[in-house]
């Protein structure tokens, strides 16, 4: 009977597994003539999408699968379409009017729309964009064109003929200063909820934000340390790896990487580091050199990363402590010059190979990695053999790594926003609503640690902290100065580690 217990344990799990793994069996991509590629056998299938150049699905596009491995929803950034290319239900028009009707209804921002999948059929789609106050006021001639918004979808797939938006534009930041490029989400240690990671614009600071099937939650912001970035910032990419144990970024205007360690549970970025990336010639005959990164993804088993610029492919070895060593210039141009569309972000395809987008999306190849887990040449950079049958591919969809699952290495009692309470860390917050501005807290942790309270407004922004004392049997926190409106209480460990312990809501009347 144990056996027997045991088969069935693993094969529930090992479903579980492949079932997620589906999620991202299909990418549907290509600028004007738009093509399905299907990650089913040793070689990608590739078919039509469309040939009557009525979509865009290029630098700014998502889309997933279900867990049998049929396409399910796809989104151009600024649209929502179902598998046949009709709008869902409410799903035309994500974003403010006049950045749409600039770009024509679809988005050309790497990384600007992200879709976490949720049971029941729920999807919830991310889309950072700007609004017409802020297009009016920076994007003309000589501004600094900002992203000030980033809008939050919420999709019932149950619903209507073909899914519907039920909860549409929800702005989860506003009058922020947020790059236009970059965004990435990783599976919370739950193995339920998400992890949404933005950066901001030209200081080196990342909103975070816990994604779960009823809401989204602002857990604030991290702060890092120079190099400064600069201001171009329509090229980018940020990845976590395979495990979500390290997250890394580049964007156009700063020639450095950065990279982070990453805690599932806490959402703690920590280990920080800058490092200077190689400088090569843009084309053979120079003498000009290619400074501006486009794209970053980590190999399959996370000890390497590969950057691209518009002009060369680098490797770099996690590993490796001397950066001599530790850089390997994959490729300079993969055709003539007359021909190159410039390289753009990097994902994994569900086969474990780089793929490596087309800045322009004017041909018909794309170039890939064959074995991105080998050190040096053995990576097997394969110049333009990822071939369409006509002109159109230029990036893959923008996917976090659907397959990971619960981890079981460590114990997360889940987001914390009232659900997944252990017993013996019950939390109790009185009043609330409070009509004074005052919340008394009582919590069996004050008994075990001292503990950091901190008050966060609805945008991230910490607005009071306070030091409970380990054997504290009640904690009064006065928001009296803050004034009415809805903000999340956190508890933090006072410890160089500390991470998230709770979140709860309260609101002052």
């Amino acid at each position: 009977m144990l056996r027997l217990y045991l088969l069935g344990m693993f094969l529930c799990l090992y479903g579980n597994i492949f079932s997620q793994k589906n999620l991202s069996k299909n990418w549907i991509l290509g600028a004007g003539i738009s093509y399905k590629v299907k990650f089913e056998n040793q070689v990608p299938e590739i078919s039509y999408f469309n040939t009557t150049y009525n979509y865009y699905f290029i630098h700014g596009s998502s889309c997933i699968s279900d867990s049998n491995g049929y396409l399910k929803i796809l989104c151009n950034g600024y649209q929502i379409y179902d598998t046949l290319g009709a709008h869902i239900e409410n799903g035309d028009s994500l974003v403010p009017p006049m950045i749409y009707d600039l770009y024509d209804g679809f988005s050309g921002f790497s990384q600007s729309s992200l879709i976490l999948p949720f049971s029941d059929d729920i999807y919830y789609i991310l889309t950072p964009t700007a609004s017409d106050l802020e297009f009016i006021s920076s994007w003309g001639p000589g501004g600094n064109a900002y992203f000030d918004l980033l809008l939050c979808h919420k999709v019932d797939m149950k619903l209507g003929s073909n899914g519907r938006v039920i909860k549409k534009a929800m702005p989860l930041l506003q009058q922020a200063n947020l790059s236009k490029s970059q965004m990435m989400a990783c599976r919370h240690a739950d193995g339920i909820n998400w992890w949404l990671l933005k950066p901001a614009r030209s200081v080196n600071t990342i909103y975070k934000f816990i994604v779960t099937k009823d809401s989204v939650y602002n857990m604030g912001s991290q702060v890092f340390m120079n190099p400064q970035i600069g201001i171009p910032d329509i090229a980018g990419q940020c990845m976590f790896n395979q495990l979500g144990t390290q997250f890394a970024s580049v964007v156009q205007a700063s020639d450095f990487i950065f990279i982070a360690d990453f805690d599932r549970c806490s959402g703690e970025l920590t280990n920080s580091k800058f490092y200077k990336i190689p400088d090569h010639i843009k084309l053979p005959t120079g003498p000009d050199l290619d400074t501006e990164p486009s794209g970053i993804c980590f190999s399959p088993n996370g000890q390497f990363l590969y950057i691209s610029k518009y002009y060369n492919i680098y490797q770099f070895d996690l590993l490796d402590p001397d950066t001599n060593t530790a850089w390997y210039h994959v490729a300079n141009l993969d055709t003539s010059a007359q021909a190159f569309q410039g390289y753009g972000n990097i994902y994994l395809g569900p086969d474990d190979k780089a793929y490596i987008a087309n800045w322009n999306g004017t041909s018909k190849q794309m170039s890939k990695i064959e074995s991105p887990d080998v050190k040096g040449a053995g990576c097997n950079f394969c110049p333009r053999c990822f071939r369409f049958p006509q002109w159109g591919p230029e990036n893959p969809p923008n996917m976090p790594n659907y397959a990971l699952g619960k981890d079981t290495t460590i114990n997360c009692n889940g987001v914390g926003f009232d659900e997944g309470e252990k017993e013996n860390e019950r939390v109790t917050i009185f009043p609330n609503p409070s009509a004074l501005g005052m919340f008394n807290v009582e919590c069996s942790m004050f008994q075990k640690r001292d503990l950091e309270l901190e008050v966060y407004t609805l945008l991230g922004q910490k607005v009071l902290s306070q030091v409970v004392k380990r054997g504290t049997l009640r904690a009064e926190v006065d928001v009296r100065g803050l004034g009415a409106g809805v903000y999340f209480l956190k508890a933090r460990l006072c410890s160089p580690q500390a991470g998230e312990t709770w979140v709860r809501k309260v609101v002052v009347e």
